[in-house]
């Protein structure tokens, strides 16, 4: 039995060409490629939304699947919650006042909120790179609660101005939601207008993006827009409750469509926005196969986003969903790899199988992940259960064909050969060791 069972597209490699992308062939193979692919994933209730692919101008892939609600179906047109991809929105809004003049990116809070707490030692540039030190207001204990009623961009700052920095300014990095608030504040103080008014009147209507907007509470699954779902088990999901998302100003209050989405990318790195060889925040830069790109995500309660843009061709990969689940992560680097013709892990289709009493005890025990992390598989009730030694939640495991596991959660497969259990992950597997 095979740990991983890999799939390699051959004919990918030529589409590196620019006129390759043209030939009939190709780009029907390529298509049925992403579109086998994704549909695995969908019929594993693990996906539901909108993906485009593109290379620069031209659209290669753009295809809707699953329902936006439980009585519609969803479109190429439906808007999602794009959650952090907001960011790239805030971050531009800031890049353009640096361009009129209005502030730079060494500026100081302080400058602008006077007495603001460490305003002296925290910059723009700090903010926008998550090295401000500020905590992320998304890991308060009472950050739900707070959401479930609507709140002031003022209010939002006050949820986090009075905390204790979590590290001195510039000295380390860490994700904070935090930081892009404060930075849409600063920016109605600098222009004295509405945040939302800002994003509509200098990247909104400039850039034509006419299906991306705040989402309003009461906009939630209205025509046009999808429900958030949440994954339970094997392929359920269960709708997530609606709650005040417009608070997220600056850091995550935006819906869109994979095509605006699309636009916004290409326009950014085609210097419409702003000119990238200057400064190009709220994105990331990773590198997949060997290729250099820049990326930005975002995921939320019942929803998923992501978009990318490869440097050496001008390749994007986007999509949105209204399923949170474990594909988040893992569709970015298999549709990559699909395109370029890179070895990526083939979805399984899971069927529930019921697994005998000897076969049950082949797995019940405790195992070694890596020096900081161990888990336990254990039974009840008939049913296998996983759960990292040091939490107390429990998460149902789904029995697979060829001695396997699917913890649906984390998108992790748990294989059985020679009496030795593996995590499989992506596209890699490790022994696990048996510890009691």
């Amino acid at each position: 039995m095979d740990i991983i069972k890999t799939v390699k597209i051959l004919f990918p490699a030529l589409l590196i060409s620019a006129g390759s992308i043209s030939q009939p062939t190709v780009r029907k193979e390529l298509t049925k490629s992403f579109d086998n692919y994704i549909l695995q994933h969908v019929k594993n209730n693990d996906f539901s939304g909108t993906v485009l692919i593109a290379k620069k101008d031209s659209i290669l892939f753009q295809k809707a699947y699953g329902n936006a609600s439980a009585k519609k179906l969803n479109t190429i047109d439906t808007r999602f919650r794009i959650s952090s991809i907001t960011k790239t929105f805030t971050a531009a809004i800031i890049t353009q006042l640096v361009e009129e003049g209005l502030l730079t990116f060494k500026d100081t809070v302080t400058k602008f909120i006077p007495g603001y707490p460490n305003g002296n030692k925290i910059t723009i540039e700090h903010l926008l790179r998550h090295r401000s030190g500020i905590p992320d207001y998304a890991s308060f204990p009472d950050f739900a609660e707070k959401m479930k009623a609507p709140m002031k961009l003022s209010e939002m700052v006050n949820l986090f101005k009075d905390k204790p920095l979590d590290f001195p300014p510039g000295s380390a990095n860490s994700y904070s939601n935090s930081g892009y608030t404060l930075l849409a504040y600063i920016a109605e103080l600098v222009k004295n207008k509405k945040f939302e008014l800002l994003l509509q009147d200098q990247i909104l209507k400039p850039q034509g993006l006419l299906n991306t907007s705040i989402d309003h509470f009461a906009d939630y699954e209205k025509a046009g827009s999808a429900a958030g779902y949440k994954i339970m088990h094997n392929r359920e999901t269960e709708k997530v409750a609606p709650y005040f998302i417009e608070n997220l100003i600056g850091s995550g209050f935006l819906s869109s469509t994979s095509h605006d989405i699309y636009k916004w990318t290409n326009q950014v790195f085609s210097s419409r926005v702003f000119d990238i060889r200057k400064a190009l925040y709220g994105w990331a830069s990773r590198n997949y196969f060997g290729y250099d790109l820049i990326e930005q995500s975002g995921r939320t309660d019942g929803f998923i986003a992501y978009t990318s843009y490869y440097l050496k061709d001008g390749l994007m990969i986007i999509y949105l969903g209204n399923i949170e689940s474990y594909v988040f992560n893992r569709m970015k680097k298999d549709l990559a790899a699909i395109y370029y013709g890179k070895d990526y892990e083939e979805p399984e289709i899971r069927n529930t199988q019921k697994i005998g009493n000897s076969s049950k005890q082949k797995w019940v025990g405790k195992f070694q992940l890596d020096a900081a992390t161990a888990f336990s598989i254990y039974e009840s009730q008939n049913t296998l259960y996983f759960k990292y030694n040091n939490s107390k939640t429990a998460h149902e495991l789904i029995p697979l064909k060829e001695n396997g596991l699917f913890l649906r959660l984390y998108g992790v497969s748990l294989k059985l050969k020679d009496n030795l259990v593996y995590w499989v992950a992506d596209g890699e597997s490790k022994e696990c060791k048996r510890i009691e």
